[in-house]
Order: C-alpha cells, then sequence, then structure tokens
C-alpha cells in the first residue's frame, strides 16, 4: 500500500526538442519511454534518458502519423496503426 501522506517530489522533465502533439507513446525493453509522431513532428520518434534529462532521437518511422496507437510485438518491435498520416 502507498503512503499519500508522505511529501513526494517528481523530478522536472526537460521538453522535448520539438512541440509535439498527439503522439504515440512507447517504451524500449529497458524502460526508456518513447514518444513518435504526432502533430509537428512528422515521423520523428525521441526518447528520453533520465540518468541526463535529455530527449534524443531514436530513429524514424517509416511513414508519419499522428493520433495513432501502437502494439508490442513478440520480437519487441511496435507496430503503430491507424491515426493520420501527413
Amino acid at each position: 500500500m502507498n503512503n499519500l501522506s508522505q511529501d513526494l517530489t517528481c523530478p522536472v522533465v526537460r521538453d522535448m526538442p520539438r512541440a509535439c502533439e498527439y503522439q504515440v507513446p512507447m517504451s524500449l525493453s529497458d524502460g526508456t519511454p518513447v514518444f513518435c509522431g504526432g502533430f509537428n513532428c512528422e515521423n520523428l520518434c525521441y526518447g528520453y534518458l533520465s540518468a541526463t534529462n535529455q530527449w534524443g532521437g531514436v530513429g524514424p518511422m517509416l511513414e508519419s502519423r499522428t493520433v495513432a496507437g501502437s502494439v508490442k510485438l513478440p520480437n519487441g518491435e511496435y507496430w503503430i496503426m491507424g491515426g493520420e498520416g501527413s
């Protein structure tokens, strides 16, 4: 059970390199959060490195997507589908 009366704080996460909206959230096998696509980010994917409080590019998608969904495949890759293309 969590003790919610404790004084807990969350770290301040640095802004992403670009202002993106409606991205597809995912996480790498090591737990690194990754966000792909979205308005203003075309086919770009960014991963957050908590040790350095930095966002970095983790590779582009083959096709731009926004307001899409994703599913993690058994081999660890993600399939991004639906939404809108550019």
